[in-house]
């Protein structure tokens, strides 16, 4: 199993909206969505933490409020993971520079699959940054 997780904040409920109707529509359908809004405005990372600690998954998918994935992208990254602990996937990007999203590894990783055990073990984002927590 693994479990999907998105932090969001106030005001940006029309992405998250389409972000989790992109959930929804996975074909792989041995997950969890957990979804969860800042209220407080302790920032990204703190989010993705405190989701990441209450997630039952295996693996952890890393999705911002404002992305959305293609019907079969939960499966592929699971089909694919082999002993990794980390998957990128490169994503397909409108409206935008793209550069920064190839590379090896990305810098800007749009979704990431990551253990959870690694995840742990690594302390989870950096909470300091409040802003960013690629």
């Amino acid at each position: 199993m693994l479990s999907v997780l998105t932090a969001t904040i106030p005001g940006r409920e029309d992405y998250l909206e389409e972000c989790v109707a992109s959930v929804e529509a996975q074909t792989f359908r041995d997950f969890e969505h957990l979804v969860l809004l800042d209220e407080d405005g302790d920032g990204c990372a703190a989010t993705f933490n405190r989701l990441a600690d209450a997630a039952a998954g295996d693996w952890l998918f890393i999705l911002g409020d404002d992305d959305l994935i293609l019907p079969g992208c939960l499966g592929q990254h699971v089909e694919f993971c082999g002993n990794a602990d980390i998957v990128y996937a490169p994503p397909l990007v409108w409206q935008a520079p793209h550069a920064g999203f190839w590379g090896a590894p990305p810098e800007i990783p749009a979704v990431a699959l990551i253990w959870k055990d690694l995840w742990h073990q690594l302390g989870g984002y950096e909470q300091s940054w409040h802003r960013e927590e690629d």
